[in-house]
């Protein structure tokens, strides 16, 4: 269980910050597991001579652990999520520069390529830098395309998402097949990329609808505490 849950949070980071990126964070990590628990352990022990309380100490294992935890995984976790939810987010764009390429008779790798370059202006989406990295590992130095289906096969298991995965099942069937239909394809695949995007959008409105309730009700709850504050002196 333990070595599951330390690869897919190898996985996550690798996902996030790449591979060079991914191995650095991971000696990090490992150094901070030992550094932050003993740093912890010396508080709880200074803590808990001044008071002269060693019950202080009992606290301590919970702690270090949800310290550790939110330090080093949970940010993790939660930037590849938020990850992911940008790629669904550039996704409809992706498949329609892709038809549009297809359309004007360009290939099917050679459109990947332009797609993974952005769109121009210097800035590349998370799409696009996942599409840059599968560029990478097929496309040689003289233009030659080296094995480009096992390299969006990979892509399709770094990013572990399924709007992913049914992008790169659909571009790895048209090129081993040979069909003249991707383009359609890909358009299809785009209306039901806006879709989700649309329910997704509403799904961050909400959760900021929800997050903007909190100052509100800590101002009610600040105007009830001046309100009441006198009667309950003068009740004192």
């Amino acid at each position: 269980m333990i070595k599951r849950y330390l690869g897919y949070i190898y996985e996550q980071t690798l996902f996030v910050l790449g591979e060079k990126q991914a191995e650095r964070y991971i000696k990090k990590r490992s150094l901070g597991l030992f550094a932050v628990p003993v740093g912890i352990l010396l508080i709880f022990i200074l803590c808990a001579w001044q008071k002269n309380d060693s019950r202080i100490l009992l606290a301590y294992p919970v702690v270090a652990v949800f310290i550790t935890y939110y330090i080093f995984d949970y940010r993790i976790i939660k930037k590849a999520k938020d990850r992911r939810r940008q790629m669904r987010l550039e996704l409809a764009e992706i498949l329609e520069r892709i038809a549009v390429l297809l359309d004007a008779g360009v290939t099917l790798w050679n459109a990947a390529v332009i797609v993974s370059d952005g769109n121009g202006d210097g800035s590349v989406g998370a799409f696009e830098e996942e599409l840059r990295c599968a560029v990478r590992r097929f496309q040689g130095d003289s233009g030659y395309y080296y094995d480009p289906e096992a390299a969006f096969e990979e892509m399709a298991v770094k990013c572990s998402d399924s709007t992913v995965s049914t992008f790169v099942s659909l571009i790895v069937q048209n090129s081993r097949k040979g069909t003249d239909e991707l383009a359609e394809l890909l358009r299809i695949q785009a209306v039901n990329a806006r879709s989700e995007r649309r329910m997704l959008a509403k799904q961050l409105a909400e959760e900021a609808s929800t997050l903007m309730l909190l100052p509100s009700v800590l101002v009610l709850i600040a105007i009830m505490a001046l309100a009441v504050a006198p009667a309950i002196i003068k009740l004192i």
